[in-house]
């Protein structure tokens, strides 16, 4: 959550950087990489911070009635969920407000709650962040985490001593570093680990106990490095995904590729069987003129689009 005061208007001068970094070196004592994340503040509580996200969902119907159609299918997904019940086992959900649709799933959650009693957890929490590190934002950033930490001493009777957050904070900084080691592994030996078990292992840290995940990743990284050399099978194609996590992003990929492989093995049969297969080079000046192109209009598309 920390995270989400970012430098974006590239206008923050140096005094306001220097309130930012002594309000979370001195008053919440996180050190330099822990200044980015505040997922050990829920941990020094003794609480178990679970990310949420929209898998296992088959329609829309409750999200659509109160989002409407041109929100991102993201927070309908998990408004969705929370409607049918599957959030029951979280004893509180905390929104920030990443987007604006993100903003109004605090809204629509709690409207939805009025016709589905029983969905919104009894510490339903809407931690606001600013987006630009003004002077008065850096102020409201202060009093928005203050009240963060004091709602949840309070709902949960907890005390979050500066000595239980200190540990937290070494804990997730050691899994981070466990995170960096595996990323350099696989830089360094490609295929080593793929690219659906380094997003199994990512996904595995937003739901599962810091202690139980640190501990794991620690052992999965030694077995790997003992292997030897890569395993990785040749020819294979890879590919790079970008998003937010998905866990079934690795078996859509690869669904999708068996689809397309069938769909050209398939077409190459039938041609060859009503005899219709033929090779030829010598194409039309227009085609060839046709193919460049278009190669040069998605090419420039794409150059403007990023």
């Amino acid at each position: 959550m920390l995270g989400k005061l970012a430098r974006v208007d590239g206008q923050v001068s140096p005094e306001e950087i220097r309130s930012v970094e002594n309000f979370m070196q001195n008053d919440l004592r996180l050190d330099a990489q822990s200044r980015r994340v505040a997922m050990e503040i829920f941990h020094a509580a003794g609480i178990l911070p679970v990310r949420l996200r929209g898998i296992g969902t088959d329609n829309l119907a409750i999200g659509d009635a109160y989002f409407g159609p041109y929100i991102c299918s993201f927070p309908k997904c998990i408004l969705q969920l929370a409607g049918e019940g599957r959030f029951d086992f979280l004893d509180g959900t905390v929104i920030t407000p990443g987007c604006d649709s993100m903003r109004r799933l605090d809204e629509c959650w709690r409207k939805a709650g009025d016709d589905h009693p029983g969905i919104v957890p009894g510490f339903f929490y809407y931690f606001d962040v600013p987006h630009k590190t003004e002077p008065h934002g850096t102020a409201w950033f202060e009093e928005e985490i203050r009240n963060l930490i004091c709602a949840v001493e309070t709902r949960f009777n907890v005390c979050i001593t500066p000595e239980k957050l200190q540990a937290s904070i070494v804990l997730f900084n050691k899994g981070r570093d466990l995170l960096a080691r595996m990323e350099a592994l696989r830089s360094a030996r490609p295929g080593a680990i793929s690219g659906a078990d380094a997003f199994a292992v990512a996904v595995a840290g937003t739901v599962m106990p810091r202690e139980d995940y640190t501990r794991q990743l620690a052992d999965y990284l030694a077995a790997v490095s003992d292997r030897g050399k890569s395993n990785a099978p040749k020819g294979q194609k890879r590919l790079m995904v970008l998003g937010s996590i998905y866990a079934g992003v690795a078996s859509f990929i690869e669904k999708t590729a068996y689809a397309l492989a069938g769909i050209v093995i398939g077409g190459f049969l039938s041609a060859i069987l009503v005899r219709e297969f033929d090779l030829r080079f010598r194409l039309p000046l227009r085609q060839y003129a046709m193919v460049l192109t278009g190669g040069l209009i998605v090419g420039l598309g794409a150059r403007i689009m990023t």
